[in-house]
């Protein structure tokens, strides 16, 4: 006799009433498909600070047309999870994630009951160093030598874009001073007798860090007089 064209039925076969009958059972077998996965970036290069601007973006094909893989995507080094829609999906990077440097990812589709786990091609992105803006400013003008300690100089360091605060120090020419930043700013006051009388020009020089370029004031005067 012909087979049912089931994918899970039972047959039986003999030749004749006399003949035993043996019976059995044929069951479809199902297995996963495998899948591609690819990565790109929108930018190769991004600034410290403004890493938002990078687009992640993955794709997932499958072994065979028809069926759309489905569920989600991690990329490594990138704290993002993406849920796929028609195989596809992207993220962006959050504001100052990385350090600057170079930062490899890979996109891992993570399978399904369907699809096979896949993993794209490594994808390297460059951070590159912010610039900053160096500010200086003097509470006085004029001092009266000896008592140059009413003189206070503070310094404030402003990043490329908005977000984290430089961290590091700041050095002031011509004043024996060097600041510890806190939140990009600081200050130092002058030392007695520190300066003969005359005008006096000080700098303030912010030394940079891995993430920020160095950077530095406009020049600044304070008259010492008698």
């Amino acid at each position: 006799p012909s087979a049912p064209s089931s994918s899970n039925a039972s047959y039986t076969y003999g030749t004749s009433s006399s003949t035993p009958v043996q019976a059995f059972s044929v069951a479809s077998v199902k297995t996963t498909a495998t899948t591609t996965t690819s990565l790109e970036l929108s930018a190769r290069r991004v600034t410290y600070g403004d890493e938002q601007v990078e687009q992640l973006s993955v794709s997932v094909s499958p072994q065979y047309p028809g069926a759309t893989p489905t569920g989600t995507v991690t990329i490594s080094g990138a704290n993002c999870q993406i849920t796929l829609s028609t195989g596809k999906g992207s993220c962006t990077l959050p504001a100052t994630y990385f350090n600057a440097g170079n930062r490899q990812m890979v996109a891992t589709y993570n399978g399904s009951s369907s699809f096979k786990r896949s993993a794209s091609a490594k994808r390297t992105v460059t951070i590159d160093t912010a610039t900053t803006t160096t500010s200086l400013e003097l509470s006085v003008a004029q001092v009266t030598y000896g008592h140059e300690q009413v003189e206070q100089l503070s310094v404030s360091v402003s990043p490329e874009y908005s977000g984290t605060r430089p961290t590091g120090t700041v050095t002031i020419s011509g004043a024996n001073c060097r600041i510890g930043l806190s939140s990009g700013h600081g200050s130092c006051r002058l030392s007695p007798t520190q300066f003969g009388t005359g005008n006096r020009q000080m700098v303030a020089t912010y030394n940079g860090n891995h993430n920020f370029r160095r950077s530095a004031s406009a020049k600044q005067t304070i008259a010492v007089v008698r």
